[in-house]
């Protein structure tokens, strides 16, 4: 399933980049894309694809001590126009 994660950083950038370059995303865990944003409320975002939710609790709880983490279902914006049409028609 695929999902959206918003970071809203709480520290310096500093501690927040030392702790990024150290650390990956849990196992099995697909990557679809990784965001840095400037100039915003948040700070990163990312693209996943995960089967558990343990795979999000592992990436919630490796941040909570150092940034907000915000996660939310999302679907492609081409399967979002299929389910549209078939609710459409239906």
């Amino acid at each position: 399933m695929l999902f959206v994660v918003i970071f809203h950083q709480n520290v310096p950038n500093k501690e927040l980049i030392e702790r990024r370059l150290g650390w990956d995303y849990p196992e099995g865990m697909r990557v679809v894309g990784e965001y840095w944003l400037e100039g915003s409320v948040a700070s990163a975002i990312a693209i996943v694809e995960a089967d558990t939710y343990a795979q999000l609790l592992q990436l919630t709880s490796a941040w909570d001590d150092i940034v907000d983490v915000q996660i939310a279902p999302a679907i492609s914006a081409a399967d979002g126009m299929a389910l549209a049409r078939s609710m459409h028609a239906a």
